[in-house]
């Protein structure tokens, strides 16, 4: 696989409460191809993750949702929270979206990259006050 993708989660503009989540992939695609990838997916499945969890504690996604990406192959940590949604953990976020990538386009393959050795820690949290 040819690209490294950081795809985050969460506030990257640090404009609200500024917590994300970084998932890095090893991909055959490039970011921009990912993104034409989840467009494709989005209109093959009628299932566009992002239209969810986009506000301060909106934490969940419809039973349709889930269950459509579930027999797609999806692994959810979520449980139901009240009929008629799930709650979604940011696992089953970056996998629903990936999964999207996938149902766009076929030849994608992408695994996530766990192995930190050149990753740096330098301090600095009294820096994020």
């Amino acid at each position: 696989m040819r690209e490294i993708v950081r795809v985050v989660l969460g506030d990257w503009s640090d404009d609200g409460h500024g917590k994300t989540e970084t998932y890095v992939i090893k991909t055959n695609l490039s970011g921009k191809e990912l993104e034409k990838a989840f467009k494709a997916g989005v209109k093959k499945s009628g299932f566009d993750i992002t239209e969810h969890c986009g506000d301060n504690e909106d934490y969940a996604i419809p039973d349709d949702l889930y269950d459509y990406f579930e027999k797609a192959g999806v692994v959810f940590d979520s449980i139901q929270d009240e009929p008629g949604n799930h709650f979604c953990c940011t696992d089953d976020f970056f996998h629903v979206y990936m999964k999207t990538c996938e149902i766009g386009n076929d030849t994608l393959k992408w695994s996530v990259e766990k192995n930190y050795d050149n990753e740096i820690r330098i301090g600095g949290y009294g820096l994020f006050c």
